[in-house]
């Protein structure tokens, strides 16, 4: 008989799954939840958004210890378009066909995160982070727990008296996670307005924080400029306050399933799970990106960073660039890439697209079902056959980082040169001679 041979466990098989665990709810039981953010952001509206024409897998819904929002995730439980997941996380399971606003489209089902955006101090400077828990009742018992220490939990981002590290403690005793929010940015961004040094902020409890997530105007060449954050897996997630921004900026991540205890080892790089391409915005179209001066109503991009002041005048009051930031607090020209680093993909949304509106739009989720398949999967050629040339060549040019930017501050966007259709329509012309 031939020798017996030991047979090696299979590899797990992991599957890409596109996530964007930072979105808003706008109302909830006919109340606001979060302020400045669509009326129509309702939770049953979000879900159906992402299991249909905006194409994603798993969705962080970032206002889930509201009482309100609870509520309406009970209803959705009761009703059965929501199942718990024994290895955290919510299955939204919708029918075969939902009618969206772009009519009937196919359904598939999606993964809820539940999670929380919470306002802490630190010296006087307040930031936000993110919160993710892996069960309704780990949820209610959070919220229950932080109501105590925080005004008005109905509404979203809500400012605690628990420091940052009674907070992250508080979190961790109940099997929950604990990020940073947009860390760069000048409002409410941990690096941009509160600390230089989070590792010094958090002392021993830094190393027990995945991530951190980059938040608009910042990308992952400009975050691996501060050392500390060599070990930190990035999230790239959309901070969603309307629909059309859902999906925005995303991740790509490699899981065995889209559920909570997948995500957590995803963040922290373990079995294999991880993040495999970080997708969003150059941070040239972020609001943010470079100093922006109240008085002179300028965006200061002609000046290398760091610009800490108004060359004009240092008395003028100004917003600071995210760019700017990095520079400032981490002294270094360029980044340093960890070997873990995935790529980072700059996109645009579709509606950043010159020439790209309302109808075109339309016409591109009726033939190709959501926006991942647009921005990542459909052949050009298939595109062009729906939406024209100039418009398959903007999304070819877009899929290859090749747009032409113009840069954002002081809460104003970037955007996407005219120049580029004009190109555009140049190739074009000498195509057809």
């Amino acid at each position: 008989m031939p020798e017996k041979r030991e047979e090696k466990p299979q590899k797990e098989e992991l599957r890409n799954f596109f996530a964007d665990l930072h979105v808003h709810i706008g109302s909830a039981r006919g109340k606001r939840v979060k302020m400045g953010a669509s009326k129509n952001l309702t939770l049953l509206r979000i879900l159906e958004a992402c299991a249909t024409y905006k194409g994603i897998d798993i969705v962080g819904i970032i206002d889930s210890l509201s009482p309100l929002v609870l509520e309406e995730l009970n209803q959705l439980l009761d009703r059965g378009e929501l199942v718990e997941l024994k290895e955290g996380g919510l299955r939204f399971k919708p029918g075969d066909v939902i009618d969206t606003p772009y009519g009937p489209l196919p359904a598939r089902e999606i993964t809820l995160i539940l999670g929380e955006e919470v306002e802490v101090l630190w010296k006087g400077n307040p930031f936000h982070v993110l919160i993710y828990v892996p069960f309704v009742r780990t949820a209610i018992e959070l919220s229950r727990e932080l109501q105590k220490y925080t005004k008005n939990l109905e509404l979203s981002s809500q400012r605690t008296t628990l420091t940052i590290g009674e907070l992250t403690e508080l979190t961790l005793s109940m099997g929950g996670t604990l990020i940073p929010a947009h860390a760069f940015t000048p409002h409410k961004g941990v690096y941009g307005k509160a600390t230089s040094s989070l590792s010094e902020m958090l002392g021993e409890l830094w190393k027990e924080i995945p991530a951190i997530e980059l938040g608009l105007s910042a990308d992952t060449y400009l975050a691996d400029f501060i050392q500390e954050l060599q070990d930190k897996t990035f999230l790239s997630n959309s901070d969603a306050h309307s629909i059309p921004r859902i999906g925005r900026e995303r991740n790509l991540m490699a899981l065995g399933s889209p559920n909570y205890m997948e995500l957590m080892l995803a963040l922290w790089r373990r079995d294999g799970r991880r993040i495999t391409l970080n997708v969003g915005l150059d941070p040239k179209l972020g609001k943010y990106h470079r100093t922006f001066c109240l008085d002179c109503n300028e965006i200061l991009s002609k000046y290398d960073p760091p610009v800490l002041s108004c060359p004009r005048s240092k008395s003028h009051k100004i917003v600071k660039g995210v760019l700017d930031r990095i520079v400032e607090i981490s002294g270094r020209r360029e980044p340093s890439h960890p070997p873990h680093r995935p790529p980072y993909l700059h996109q645009v949304p579709l509606d950043f697209i010159p020439g790209l509106g309302e109808r075109i739009y339309y016409k591109l989720i009726r033939a190709f079902k959501n926006e991942m398949n647009i921005l990542h999967n459909v052949p050009i050629s298939e595109i062009e056959k729906v939406a024209g040339s100039l418009i398959g060549m903007m999304i070819q040019k877009m899929r290859e980082g090749k747009l032409k930017l113009e840069a954002g501050g002081g809460g104003i966007y970037g955007k996407v040169s005219k120049e580029n259709l004009t190109d555009q329509l140049t190739l074009w012309g000498k195509s057809k001679r």
